[in-house]
């Protein structure tokens, strides 16, 4: 989170801010592990989610890569 937020903060209008390791090798998706890294990675991509002041998109490929556009 606040990793994020100084990001985004630096972040001029329409720039890009890049996350890695957001699907961690799938691990986000599956229901039956429940590793405190990965419950933490679960509710930062939800928030991202939710963020309406950014446009995002993951690519699902090895251990994920999010893009987020600053609106």
């Amino acid at each position: 989170g606040t990793h994020y937020e100084q990001a985004y903060k630096l972040c001029k209008p329409g720039g890009l801010i890049i996350l890695d390791n957001t699907l961690m090798w799938g691990e986000v998706v599956n229901p039956n592990i429940s590793k405190t890294m990965i419950r933490k990675l679960r509710l930062f991509n939800k928030q991202l989610h939710e963020d309406s002041r950014v446009d995002i998109s993951i690519l699902p490929f090895s251990d994920g890569m999010t893009l987020a556009r600053k609106k």
